[in-house]
């Protein structure tokens, strides 16, 4: 499952006491969810990238792995920030680089004979701190060191997998990039 899906069906698992909403772009994810998660989880077919998104408020809203394979994640952001409610909590889960610089990839290849696009972004840790500045948010970074090995699927080479760098592990992927993963808190 994608992310935002996944994260749904892994507190599932916990048997939280709580109303639970997921929204993913990609309908056949959705559709796994369904299977996987009690019926009284809520899923919606949205696009969180595009503008004017209309959904209620939420106390936490959690976005994983989200900013990275979007093209516009300013609009993430702007949506994340009508998602929840005024004292509520954001937190992000995503690849963000630790220098000050955004970084917007677009990858292709051709695939049975047709141009197939792959977006990957990084934002900053700069950048996003001073995005939910404007907003009155503090943020507080939490860097994730991925303990368990990630194998690299060859089939997809855009999914990320663990490798040893300088006696480090390291998240990469079929673009080259090390990965550095964060929780961030921004209330």
């Amino acid at each position: 499952m994608a992310a935002p899906t996944e994260s749904c069906y892994l507190i599932c698992q916990k048997n939280f006491s709580f109303k639970l909403t997921g929204i993913d772009v990609d309908k056949n994810l959705l559709i796994k969810a369904k299977k996987n998660c009690p019926s009284e989880v809520s899923f919606f077919h949205k696009d969180i990238s595009k503008k004017n998104l209309k959904l209620k408020k939420y106390d936490i809203v959690v976005l994983s792995g989200v900013l990275s394979i979007f093209k516009d994640g300013k609009n993430i952001l702007k949506n994340v920030l009508k998602l929840v409610k005024p004292k509520g909590v954001i937190y992000i889960f995503d690849s963000l680089n630790i220098y000050s610089y955004n970084l917007h990839i677009k990858a292709n290849k051709l695939e049975k004979g047709r141009e197939v696009n792959w977006y990957k972004n990084m934002y900053s840790t700069d950048y996003i701190k001073k995005f939910f500045g404007r907003y009155n948010k503090k943020c507080k970074f939490f860097q994730f060191r991925m303990k368990k090995n990630i194998k690299k699927d060859k089939s997809n080479l855009n999914y990320g997998w663990t490798e040893i760098l300088s006696g480090k592990k390291i998240i990469t992927s079929g673009l080259g990039l090390i990965q550095n993963q964060f929780w961030v808190k921004i209330k």
